[in-house]
């Protein structure tokens, strides 16, 4: 896909960031969805093509968990799975922000949100990263650089939207699967 763009766009090498680090915990092994992790790698590579600096992981607290059983388990039931459960970090920023998010089925209202929901409990526990899915988030940091983003993702993107509201005036979160 790379090779297939305009060369004037700015192409983000989030694999050799990932590949670098394989000997760590970058996916999990019961989920198809990379770790919080894996996707602060993809963070970083994001910020060296953005032209800024990343938060060191020393900069946010990590908060984790456990007993996490994902996709894998609920498709298989291979109960082999329960066995070595995975666990899921993620990253609490001291960056202050507000947010909404607009439902399926709703989507000129705005709803209040909150990034993280910490209240997930597997199997579910990879919905504490944007607290699951949803058409659009927008988010408002008070950082007043100017700078605006729109990330259109699927899953994937749910634990590496959040890394951004550290670098942006304006976050717009859009899962174009749900989109109206």
């Amino acid at each position: 896909i790379y090779g297939s763009l305009n060369p004037s766009i700015k192409k983000v090498d989030a694999y050799d960031a990932l590949a670098a680090h394989t000997n760590e915990y970058l996916y999990f092994r019961t989920d198809h969805h990379w770790t919080g992790q894996g996707a602060y790698y993809a963070y970083t590579a994001f910020c060296k093509q953005a032209g800024f600096s990343p938060l060191s992981m020393d900069q946010f607290e990590t908060r984790r968990l456990d007993n996490f059983i994902g996709t894998l388990y609920a498709q298989t039931p291979d109960r082999t799975l329960l066995q070595e459960p995975d666990y899921v970090d993620y990253y609490i920023f001291d960056q202050p922000y507000t947010a909404v998010r607009y439902d399926r089925g709703n989507p000129y209202k705005p709803v209040p949100h909150n990034l993280w929901g910490e209240y997930a409990k597997s199997p579910n526990s990879y919905s504490v990263f944007l607290q699951g899915d949803f058409p659009l988030i927008e988010v408002d940091t008070g950082i007043h650089n100017g700078r605006k983003i729109l990330v259109v993702k699927e899953s994937y993107g749910n634990a590496f939207a959040p890394f951004l509201i550290n670098h942006y005036e304006k976050v717009y979160i859009v899962d174009e699967r749900y989109f109206e």
